[in-house]
């Protein structure tokens, strides 16, 4: 089990280092903000606190759409210009790091559910 949490790790951290290239690849140098670094960041977090196969499938599918999603729609609209093309980058840039970010936290939110949930908060009362 350690394996998936040491690749879903990796793939995130991957994805995280593929958008910081993307900074100094020419022909177009494209600083991002904070919102294209936050799923990955996000998606860390929740690769350090899943434990067990129940966590850590989903976490690693979800970890690989994420990556592999904005991987696909950034270089596309920088780049290879297939599908999106450069006129809509900002489109690209604004609302893909959303969806990233709604699924990263959706998955982190479930976890720390299934995590904490046997806890008790204030101790026996």
């Amino acid at each position: 089990m350690e394996s998936k949490k040491y690749i879903c790790l990796g793939v995130s951290i991957s994805g995280l280092i593929g958008v910081a290239l993307l900074t100094f690849l020419p022909p177009v140098h494209v600083v991002f903000d904070w919102r294209a670094y936050s799923p990955y960041v996000v998606l860390s977090t929740a690769s350090l606190i899943a434990r067990g196969p129940r966590e850590l499938n989903p976490l690693l599918i979800v970890t690989l759409v994420v990556v592999l999603g904005g991987t696909i729609a950034y270089l596309d609209s920088l780049r290879f210009n297939m599908v999106l093309s450069w006129s809509v980058f900002g489109l690209v840039e604004s609302y893909v790091p959303i969806f990233q970010i709604i699924a990263s936290a959706a998955v982190l939110c479930v976890i720390a559910l299934r995590r904490f949930k046997n806890r008790r908060v204030l101790g026996d009362l």
